[in-house]
């Protein structure tokens, strides 16, 4: 899925002065987006706690297993939303609730490509700008007023991009996914360059930036580097007359004749016969 196919579909929407704390996980059919108005205490999700405090946002993704633990919860008010990122399931208007880890129905969920950014819980705390459209969605919501459903998706795809483009979190790994990409453009053609010298320069374990490329671009960071050289040594082979073995050190290679076995299975063409077939064609 694509942001610009974010379309929310709302399936509940309501403001609860009131959280029912349990020690089992709770897991979740579908998105929830909690506002706390007010309210402190500590959020366990997926493995993983974080704390929060009047104002903030919590996003969970569709199968995301959480507890609350708030310190005063008889005190505390939380606009709650279930909703899907899509409209493909809306003949399921009700809410799906969520079950305990020992009664989930996997079965129930409903399954669609989610956003890449949406794919993983976001906790934002300062989220005051939010309060007035998430009040007015709930408003909304629970009135049935004219073109509600048009209304409530609009008011939460605002509040959703809002902490997609102020999460810390996001902003910091899509910084150093543009280090990479601008680091292997720089330095793309030393046969040496690896995932390890990659990872080592940026102070980050080649497993971690692995799992980030693919995440950001769909590929491994083996993988991008790999058709970058392949591009490269594309631009080589029709822009100059330089042999075979020149296009394939020039481009990162480190032997002649690994370069000429990954660029046919990248192009399905010898590098010779890409020349043939390139070289002096009109752009």
């Amino acid at each position: 899925m694509k942001l610009e196919n974010l379309n929310p579909f709302i399936r509940y929407a309501n403001l609860h002065s009131y959280y029912e704390e349990t020690s089992e996980n709770r897991i979740c059919y579908d998105c929830r987006l909690f506002y706390i108005m007010s309210g402190e205490g500590a959020v366990h999700v997926n493995g993983e706690d974080y704390s929060f405090s009047n104002n903030t946002a919590i996003y969970f993704p569709p199968l995301s297993r959480y507890t609350f633990n708030f310190k005063k919860p008889d005190s505390a008010k939380i606009y709650l939303f279930d909703f899907d990122l899509c409209d493909k399931f809306s003949y399921l208007s009700s809410s799906l609730n969520t079950a305990f880890e020992s009664s989930f129905k996997s079965e129930r969920a409903p399954r669609y490509e989610l956003l890449r950014e949406l794919s993983e819980p976001i906790i934002k705390g300062n989220c005051l700008s939010m309060f007035a459209d998430i009040a007015e969605a709930v408003e909304s919501f629970l009135s049935k007023d004219e073109y509600y459903i048009a209304k409530v998706s609009a008011k939460i795809k605002l509040c959703l991009i809002k902490m997609i483009t102020e999460n810390e979190n996001f902003i910091s790994q899509n910084s150093l996914i543009v280090g990479i990409k601008e680091f292997i453009r720089a330095n793309y053609w030393d046969a040496e360059l690896d995932n390890t010298t990659i990872a080592s320069h940026f102070n980050y374990h080649p497993y971690y930036l692995n799992r980030l490329m693919k995440k950001s671009a769909g590929c491994t960071l083996h993988d991008y580097l790999l058709k970058y050289r392949i591009e490269r040594a594309k631009n080589l082979l029709i822009t100059t007359v330089g042999s075979i073995n020149y296009v394939a050190d020039r481009s990162g290679f480190s032997s002649c004749s690994y370069f000429i076995s990954r660029f046919k299975k990248e192009t399905g063409l010898s590098p010779r016969q890409y020349r043939i077939a390139y070289k002096n064609k009109d752009f």
